[in-house]
């Protein structure tokens, strides 16, 4: 039956929701959100080689503060 459901929605949501058994929503939400965008900064960086100046890393950083204060 699990392998159903990972079929249907994706290895990514299953192993989500089945962290969720061990791990509070109010954690893992925020932490999936802030591990998105950092994953999107850092293939930005190596994969396009975007060059990085102090106005990309303070927008960065308000991005990160903003998603983990809205899902507070």
């Amino acid at each position: 039956m699990a392998s159903f459901w990972v079929f249907r929605i994706g290895y990514r949501r299953y192993f989500f929701l089945n962290g969720l058994d061990s791990v509070p929503a109010a954690i893992a939400y925020p932490l999936v959100a802030v591990m998105i965008v950092v994953g999107s900064i850092i293939s930005d960086i190596v994969l396009w080689k975007k060059q990085v100046n102090r106005g990309d890393v303070l927008l960065w950083a308000l991005l990160i503060f903003s998603l983990i204060m809205l899902n507070l």
